[in-house]
């Protein structure tokens, strides 16, 4: 699921969740599993996983009902790759950042965040930082040079998708987060 959610799962996921479906569904305890998946609130998430996994590697039928959210999660997962994709990791964080009417706002503080990520994210990159706070401004810049001069496909890929990024796009990426429950 926090894959899912964050960029984009591939095949491999639905592959492994299969695999240890055959090998231990009879043997796992659903009750232990359904109470800790409704604390996270991903049951239902969890349930579509399952029938996709069942309906792409068996023979077992999924019902008219659920369908059209397997299709749609599907899909999803085949667009995204073997490790999800940029274009999906930026719409799920543009949907995160919904919080303006205006999708420029969304984009300005969506790239706000990823030139000058908070504290605890910046700390994780520099140990440093736990002890010299001072310091903080001078990593920033550090990091800002990085982006300017220094070269990165997937940082080109992140500001083309966050420039094309449309409203359309991000609620269609909402819709498929809602409806399988991610």
């Amino acid at each position: 699921a926090k894959h899912f959610s964050n960029g984009g799962m591939g095949i491999r996921n639905v592959i492994d969740e299969y695999i240890y479906l055959n090998a231990y569904e009879n043997s796992l305890d659903y009750n232990y599993i359904d109470t800790e998946l409704e604390k996270l609130g991903l049951n239902r998430f969890e349930s579509n996983l399952k029938k996709l996994a069942k309906c792409w590697f068996s023979e077992e039928k999924i019902n008219e009902e659920d369908l059209e959210t397997i299709n749609l999660m599907g899909d999803f997962i085949i667009e995204s790759g073997t490790y999800g994709t940029v274009t999906h990791s930026v719409l799920n964080k543009l949907m995160g950042e919904a919080t303006y009417k205006s999708i420029k706002a969304n984009k300005f503080k969506y790239l706000l965040n990823r030139a000058f990520p908070p504290y605890s994210v910046m700390v994780g990159r520099n140990p440093s930082l736990k002890k010299w706070k001072i310091l903080l401004p001078w990593f920033y810049f550090t990091r800002l040079l990085k982006f300017i001069f220094k070269k990165n496909k997937n940082i080109d890929a992140e500001l083309a998708t966050t420039k094309n990024a449309s409203d359309a796009d991000i609620e269609k990426n909402k819709k498929v987060h809602e409806d399988v429950g991610a």
